[in-house]
């Protein structure tokens, strides 16, 4: 069995499994509700009519100079505009809503020192969590596991996290490394998006993606573009807590040849580092065992530059944020920042003026006009729906 076909099996076994889970997310009692109906703007007594499919939602944070969050706003006091053209208001729900987070751990071998501080954190998350919040959690190296369904219950959120462990080798031999290994970090983030128990929630305008990780792929069946818009439709905010692991993989890259602990570059590492760096150099089709140190090093330091800017790109345009973390200091600061602006998001929705179904990007901009000083926090557009 090719090495394609072992992960293209494992894929297939992951979606399968996957297919189960949403099953009884479909059928099970629906957790806390809401104490209130959510404020729209002109409501009617038939909610189902005056919410059509059309409608783009966007969730909002907005914070003063100090970077406390601003509350009590209505709204009269925001501006949205589509391309540079305003939108009528015609849905709105106000600071205090439940939302829904889905963790998405990384757990490959770059990481495998990082998951501890990783669970950490979740603890925090699931700490926070209010009574009709609900949380959900991810993990994946080379196959991608789905831990449970999207709950509050916290008897049942601790044990999806004691699950969470760093992938080691299948085999019982001198390396660390094999078939079974590996990060299908694309894979993961759309399985995440668009399959997972996070997709079929509500669409509160409260949903969000928290992703520990160093973000560089070394197996998925997708590329980066192949999953970037379906991300970006899905209406989640995606956070990424990013773990700088390079130190460690370098190490690792440049051990001496027979070292039980030393790696090689994927093909699909190879060719993302020439498309985005050298799509002509004649270096394209060399063995990944072929690399001096020196270039290891190199095209490593430049996997790590691409996966930082790919992560900006989705952070940026879901309207998330991307929280370097070195320490387990900065890990927290990062919770606590993405824990108080979750609790302090407005949602907004619009029925576009430009209805045309031509599938393009169209620009976002929301405004506080009576508040100049502040800062707001959204995603910076959204994918039209083709025909």
């Amino acid at each position: 069995m090719t090495r394609d076909t072992v992960y293209n099996c494992r894929m297939a076994g992951a979606r399968l499994s996957l297919l189960a889970v949403l099953l009884v997310s479909i059928v099970a009692p629906a957790g806390g509700q809401n104490e209130g109906r959510p404020r729209r703007v002109a409501p009617q007594a038939d909610d189902s009519i005056r919410l059509r499919s059309d409608l783009v939602t966007v969730t909002v944070s907005v914070s003063d100079g100090s970077g406390r969050p601003v509350g009590g706003l209505l709204p009269e006091d925001f501006r949205i505009l589509e391309d540079g053209r305003p939108q009528r208001i015609e849905h709105f729900e106000p600071i205090g809503d439940p939302y829904s987070l889905l963790l998405v751990f990384d757990i490959s071998g770059s990481t495998e020192t990082e998951v501890s501080r990783m669970q950490t954190a979740a603890r925090e998350f699931v700490g926070g969590l209010g009574p009709a919040d609900k949380l959900g959690m991810l993990s994946f190296a080379r196959a991608i596991n789905i831990h449970g369904v999207m709950t509050s219950d916290r008897r049942d959120l601790e044990r999806q996290l004691r699950e969470i462990a760093p992938q080691k080798s299948r085999e019982r031999d001198d390396s660390r490394y094999d078939e079974s290994t590996g990060t299908s970090f694309y894979d993961a983030l759309l399985l995440a998006a668009t399959e997972s128990p996070l997709s079929t929630e509500a669409a509160t305008g409260r949903k969000a993606i928290i992703v520990f990780s160093d973000c560089v792929d070394s197996t998925s069946g997708y590329d980066f573009e192949g999953i970037a818009s379906e991300v970006e439709r899905s209406g989640a905010s995606v956070y990424f807590l990013l773990f700088d692991t390079q130190p460690f993989s370098d190490r690792l890259l440049t051990q001496p040849d027979g070292e039980a602990n030393r790696i090689n570059f994927s093909r699909t590492q190879l060719d993302r580092f020439y498309a985005e760096l050298a799509p002509d150099s004649p270096d394209r089709d060399r063995a990944p065992t072929s690399y001096t140190n020196l270039e290891r090093l190199e095209i490593n330091g430049a996997l790590y530059e691409i996966a930082k800017r790919q992560a900006d790109q989705i952070a940026t345009r879901t309207g998330g944020r991307v929280y370097p973390v070195k320490s387990i200091g900065q890990l927290g600061a990062a919770y606590s920042a993405i824990a108080a602006e979750l609790k302090t998001r407005y949602s907004i929705g619009f029925y576009p003026s430009n209805a045309r179904t031509d599938g393009s990007w169209r620009k976002l901009r929301v405004e506080v006009p009576r508040r100049p000083n502040a800062v707001v926090l959204s995603r910076e557009g959204y994918w039209a729906p083709t025909e």
